[in-house]
């Protein structure tokens, strides 16, 4: 479940927390979203939404090998889960994570969904992944590096990050509906031609922890604010907005 939506559904947890210890006091603009609904579903995010794209068309995936590039990082060590598909996982030499760089792999679909299901929570999947089958339609592409921060104020937010793809149904809509907007799920119907979602984050507090000795207080620090959601559907704009302590 993508960090923001839990927010929205009050399942706030410590994965949660830790997509929030990178902002301050302030307002910034959050991950942002669009989907296009024809034959085929397409699906535009920025970072923060590359989760989002991943794991919702990979858990849709239809059988078939599947050519993976890209990188894995990971915050905890899971080279052994993760040679068992011929990925290498080593030390970053620059960052506090593990890296993986993969390049040429082929993956079913099945082992696709199990590191998926394993590691898209909490760690970062930059993977593009194309099908071996002309007839399969299905796609992602992500770049493979770490934007900026996020800044404060009204700056553009591109939808550039992740890219995907998958052919189209009732289902697939329905569920990309219940995972992505549930806030405004009683107000859209599944027969929508474009979305488009923004997200401000606004913190108006950090409430630091009581225990005295925590290494890092300021990434430990509860983050108190508001998030505003602007959804744009065929036209129509509707906003929502939620308290939050993460």
């Amino acid at each position: 479940m993508h960090y923001l939506t839990k927010i929205v559904l009050d399942k706030v947890d410590d994965a949660t927390h830790k997509e929030f210890t990178k902002y301050g006091r302030g307002e910034f603009e959050g991950p942002r979203i669009v989907v296009k609904s024809k034959n085929i579903l397409r699906l535009e995010g920025s970072f923060g939404y590359e989760s989002f794209i991943g794991e919702f068309i990979v858990k849709n995936i239809p059988e078939d090998n599947y050519k993976v590039n890209g990188k894995i990082f990971t915050h905890s060590d899971e080279s052994d889960f993760l040679s068992n598909f011929g990925i290498t996982l080593v030390k970053d030499k620059k960052k506090p994570l593990y890296v993986a760089n993969v390049k040429g792999l082929v993956l079913n679909s099945n082992d696709l969904k199990k590191i998926y299901e394993r590691l898209i929570e909490g760690n970062y999947l930059f993977l593009s992944i194309t099908p071996e089958s002309k007839a399969n339609k299905t796609k992602i592409t992500t770049k493979t590096t770490f934007p900026r921060p996020p800044t404060k104020g009204d700056i553009e937010v591109k939808t550039d990050f992740c890219k995907g793809q998958i052919e189209n149904n009732e289902t697939l809509r329905k569920a990309l509906i219940q995972g992505l907007i549930p806030d405004f799920i009683d107000e859209i119907g599944e027969n929508f031609k474009t979305i488009e979602l923004s997200n401000k984050i606004i913190i108006t507090n950090l409430e630091l922890p009581k225990d005295t000795q925590v290494k890092n207080p300021r990434i430990a620090a509860l983050r108190i604010g508001k998030l505003i959601r602007t959804l744009k559907v065929d036209g129509k704009e509707l906003k929502s907005e939620k308290e939050f302590k993460v």
